[in-house]
């Protein structure tokens, strides 16, 4: 067991590559103020593993892929919260940013 501080880090660096993904996926969709090619339930699935994630890497004590899994769960929540807002336009707020 004297790997897992070593796999702990290399799979927080994964995690912080979907991060970075997910980041990138947010500037774009503020970009374009409109939300094309995906479905809801993929981007739910998408923000939803990783808050399963933090109960798994927390018992497994891995600290690091714990704080990058925290990260990605803003960073998923924040990508949903604005393709709501640009598919609900009526919901609260306008398309002027």
């Amino acid at each position: 067991m004297s790997d897992v501080p070593n796999l702990d880090l290399i799979n927080s660096f994964f995690v912080l590559a979907a991060v970075a993904a997910a980041l990138n996926d947010i500037r774009q969709l503020y970009a374009d103020k409109c939300v094309e090619g995906f479905t809801f339930s993929t981007a739910l699935l998408l923000t939803v593993w990783p808050l399963w994630d933090l109960c798994y890497y927390r018992g497994l004590g891995q600290r690091w892929s714990l704080v990058a899994c925290l990260l990605l769960v803003g960073a998923r929540s924040g990508w949903l919260v604005l393709a709501w807002h640009y598919e609900h336009p009526d919901s609260g707020g306008d398309h002027e940013d």
